[in-house]
């Protein structure tokens, strides 16, 4: 995976550096880069300190990379639930790959994985459902996560509890009236909702100026 080199990536580097001289080996990194507007960046490692594993986590929209020791927040982990978020990473064999929205604005997850040489992959909004091995390790993480983020973790898993409509049907997303085909864009419960608005006289006006 290629990072951009925008601040938030720049950002990510600094971390990277400052959790390497603490002596914390990652075994699994995810960055929600502007996920419900949210810049998160989780690490999931083991410090040599204090020989126990952690969850560090960072809120990248309020940070100094100059003094990250005011700003990291991390949890330590139990050996029992380390082990078996391991082990269920273990269990992802897929190859470094990214599945990826045009359509979607925002709302995109990088992952990286540091268990037998490195993988990363990457998702717009939503857990693609071939990559449910993710599921178990993702669930595991976030219950040492502050409650809050159940939420992006409930948003992520939409396509595997079939919520991903409603939750498309509340955010932009990239659409040229004039070109896209809709029966890509939306599923049948917007198209049909759509239709009915429509067809009630609820759509009144509709112009285009330039591209827009």
């Amino acid at each position: 995976m290629v990072l951009n080199d925008d601040k938030f990536f720049k950002t990510i580097k600094s971390i990277d550096r400052y959790l390497k001289k603490k002596n914390y080996h990652k075994y699994m990194t995810m960055f929600l880069d502007g996920y419900n507007n949210n810049h998160i960046y989780i690490n999931f490692c083991y410090a040599d300190d204090i020989k126990a594993y952690r969850l560090v986590w960072f809120d990248l929209n309020f940070i100094n990379v100059k003094h990250l020791d005011r700003y990291i927040s991390e949890q330590i982990m139990t050996s029992f639930s380390a082990n078996k978020l391991i082990e269920n990473l273990r269990k992802i064999d897929y190859k470094s790959d990214e599945v990826l929205n045009d359509n979607i604005l925002g709302d995109r997850v990088y992952i990286k994985l540091f268990l037998d040489g490195e993988k990363s992959y990457v998702f717009d909004r939503f857990l693609p459902k071939k990559w449910s091995k993710f599921i178990d390790p993702f669930i595991l993480a976030f219950s040492y996560l502050p409650r809050g983020m159940d939420l992006f973790l409930n948003e992520m898993f939409a396509i595997f509890d079939k919520t991903d409509e409603q939750y498309n049907s509340r955010k932009a997303i990239k659409l040229d009236v004039f070109k896209d085909k809709f029966e890509k864009l939306f599923g049948d419960l917007a198209r049909d909702k759509g239709t009915k608005l429509y067809a009630n006289g609820r759509v009144t006006f509709l112009e285009k100026i330039n591209d827009k």
